[in-house]
């Protein structure tokens, strides 16, 4: 069973669908959150980067909590979020590593 998921993962597109949006100025929330899976010594970071205005989830990224992950949910942002949008997070210091200091 855990082949299979991994196959079909592998062919999932990594970049994200929303719906147009126009070049202004847009606001971007990213956080983490984290589970275990199957066991307490497995655990998996859940990065997401959600519209503030839309709720559309924008951005994700399974993984551990380092800067690799961090890099990771900034590339599955879209285009229009890269150039446009405000990003607020927690201030974990894995997003100074895709994202420029203020």
């Amino acid at each position: 069973m855990q082949r299979y998921v991994n196959t079909k993962a592998a062919i999932v597109p990594q970049q994200v669908e929303v719906s147009e949006k126009p070049k202004k100025r847009l606001n971007v929330q990213m956080d983490e959150l984290w589970s275990f899976v199957d066991e307490k010594g497995n655990e998996q970071w859940v990065w997401l980067a959600i519209d503030a205005q839309t709720r559309e989830i924008v951005g994700v990224q399974v993984g551990d909590r380092s800067a690799v992950s961090a890099q990771a949910l900034g590339k599955s942002i879209p285009p229009v979020y890269r150039q446009c949008a405000v990003i607020y997070t927690d201030h974990w210091s894995a997003y100074g590593a895709v994202l420029p200091l203020a």
